[in-house]
């Protein structure tokens, strides 16, 4: 019933704005499957690079009139930002990470948000308990809001309250799935442009729109936005490396003797799914001593000069 008052309340500012949502975005909340002319994704160049946000994209709306905004009157350091992750390529295949994107230091009421948010295709977003596609935080208690996909690459999030306005915080979550065959050196950009299509103009208003609040909204749009992404690092156990310090030697052999000890005595193993892969550096299924063997014999390589990875090594002994 609340949301039902939210969406008639909203309904009610479209008719005085004009620019506020129209009646398919109202529609999104309750789910998220929308149309829309297709919008260039610049984060879906696939190649592996950090994606800036695009200042130019920003058109001042028609309905502000013709003076420009002069955004050296904006006292404040807004921002709106995404996640800037790294994680061991071990940990992301195949794992779903959650991308927030938060906002702080709001020097004016904002309680209408319309906002674009575009990703590498690589990642693919997967839907909450209650179907959406984005998940908003807890500021927006009291608001009608909703998320949309656009298309593959490009979702749609916005927000409406008459009586309420965000705090600094989380605005909202996506959850991404990483691909399974993520490889260190993978980055996969997540950002906002600004965008003007049929429904209206991208928002980050107080309700009065009054000069101060679209003072905030062209500051934001022009130098508070910051791009995320989340890149794929070296594997945190590589093969034979199971204390992950980057080494493969007597330690680790030590430490595969003392996980094959435990097993065998019916102890709980102490070596989690990731260093159980890099333990079995024969690759037979099994954490035992022919591992730690295979890893001493490698160490004694490496200590007299050798400079073969444990893979190279390990085929060459087998092929001998």
């Amino acid at each position: 019933m609340k949301n039902r008052i939210l969406a008639l309340a909203a309904a009610a500012m479209l008719s005085v704005t004009g620019t506020l949502f129209t009646a398919p975005a109202l529609a999104a909340a309750e789910d998220t499957s929308s149309v829309a002319a297709e919008t260039e994704n610049r984060y879906d160049k696939q190649d592996d690079q950090e994606v800036s946000y695009d200042k130019t994209k920003w058109v001042q709306p028609s309905d502000w009139g013709d003076a420009e905004i002069d955004l050296s009157e904006f006292k404040g350091g807004l921002i709106l930002f995404f996640d800037k992750v790294g994680i061991p390529a071990d940990y992301a295949r195949g794992t779903v990470y959650r991308m927030y994107c938060s906002a702080f230091d709001f020097k004016e009421p904002v309680e209408m948000i319309r906002l674009h948010i575009f990703y590498d295709t690589r990642l693919k977003v997967q839907e909450n308990s209650n179907g959406s596609v984005i998940t908003p935080g807890r500021m927006f208690k009291g608001f009608l809001t909703g998320s949309s996909v656009i298309q593959e690459g490009e979702l749609k999030f916005f927000a409406y309250s008459p009586d309420s306005q965000i705090e600094d915080g989380t605005l909202f979550t996506i959850d991404f799935l990483i691909p399974e065959d993520a490889q260190p050196g993978n980055l996969y950009p997540v950002g906002i442009e600004y965008v003007v299509d049929d429904d209206g103009n991208d928002l980050f208003i107080n309700r009065a729109k009054d000069d101060a609040g679209k003072l905030q909204m062209a500051f934001l749009f022009n130098k508070g936005i910051s791009s995320g992404y989340i890149s794929i690092l070296e594997e945190r156990y590589g093969m034979g490396n199971v204390n992950a310090d980057g080494y493969v030697d007597s330690s680790d052999a030590s430490d595969i003797l003392a996980e094959y000890a435990r097993r065998q005595t019916g102890a709980v193993p102490s070596f989690d799914e990731h260093q159980t892969r890099a333990a079995d550096v024969n690759g037979d299924s099994f954490v035992d001593s022919s591992d730690a063997s295979d890893v001493l014999a490698y160490y004694a390589y490496t200590s007299t000069g050798g400079d073969l990875t444990i893979e190279e090594f390990l085929s060459a002994e087998q092929n001998e």
